[in-house]
């Protein structure tokens, strides 16, 4: 799983600092490649199958999402307050 979103002025840090990366594999050899691509990544590589995978990345983008509507919500009740 790459990054799926990284700021445009930090993006080659993200790249090498993330928080983990999840490698999603049909074949160990195929994934045993990929993982060292990122051999140069300070995180943690998993490797899991292929919908694992997915699913975690949907999840993460439900997560963020969810963080992002607390905040607006917030942001509105403060308005309404002052």
């Amino acid at each position: 799983m790459n990054p799926e979103f990284m700021r445009e002025s930090t993006a080659v840090d993200d790249f090498y600092h993330p928080p983990f990366t999840i490698i999603g594999k049909h074949n160990d050899q195929v994934a045993e490649r990929v993982a060292a691509i990122y051999s140069c990544v300070t995180a943690s590589v998993e490797r899991t199958s292929t919908l694992v995978a997915e699913l975690d990345l949907h999840h993460l983008v439900a997560v963020d999402a969810d963080s992002l509507t607390q905040v607006s919500n917030l942001i509105r009740e403060a308005h309404l307050i002052a």
